[in-house]
């Protein structure tokens, strides 16, 4: 699991698209939970993209916060049951 998680890291950190973003990746059993802040959308759902393709990769939970300078997260409403995270500055 560390080294899978390792991976994502790698292809995380090479990608350009992402280099705005603080994502961190976790895995468990082929499962990786990205963690971390975007500054936009887009970026979460790219970091989510080249997570998912690295081969072993069984699922990804994407929990990126979306954070647009200085505001409060942004997104919609949680699923019912989901984990919620938050960030104190």
């Amino acid at each position: 699991d560390q080294r899978l998680a390792a991976r994502v890291g790698v292809e995380l950190a090479a990608a350009p698209a992402l280099a705005a973003a603080k994502v961190e990746a976790k895995s468990h059993w082929g499962v990786v939970a990205l963690v971390g802040v975007a500054p936009d959308e887009e970026s979460r759902r790219e970091a989510g993209r080249v997570a998912s393709a690295v081969p072993g990769v069984a699922r990804v939970d994407n929990l990126i916060l979306v954070v647009k300078g200085d505001s409060k997260a942004e997104g919609s409403a949680p699923a019912t049951g989901a984990l919620l995270m938050t960030r104190a500055d």
